[in-house]
């Protein structure tokens, strides 16, 4: 979950940073890379992308707003570039 709501609101490729950091330690090198967690930093960012403006708004209704996002299919596999176009045809 940590990568979901802390590296999630990074971004994918923060995330992936983070994963080489680790990978160049020996302490957390046998963590590094697993593909969970780029899966998780993928559900985070997609997450933080549909969902930031109303946080910034409303912080309490985190559980709620996440809650929502799982339960939306539409967007859980989307690909970014879609998601990012319909929020950007919304907004128009």
């Amino acid at each position: 979950m940590r990568h979901v709501l802390i590296i999630g609101k990074f971004g994918q490729i923060a995330g992936a940073g983070l994963e080489l950091v680790q990978a160049l330690s020996k302490q957390t090198r046998k963590s590094s890379m697993d593909p969970q967690d780029f899966y998780s930093n993928s559900v985070g960012e997609r997450f933080y992308i549909l969902y930031n403006h109303l946080l910034k708004n409303n912080p309490t209704k985190l559980a709620f707003y996440f809650r929502s996002y799982l339960k939306s299919q539409k967007y859980r596999s989307a690909p970014i570039e879609s998601i990012y176009m319909e929020i950007n045809l919304n907004t128009y």
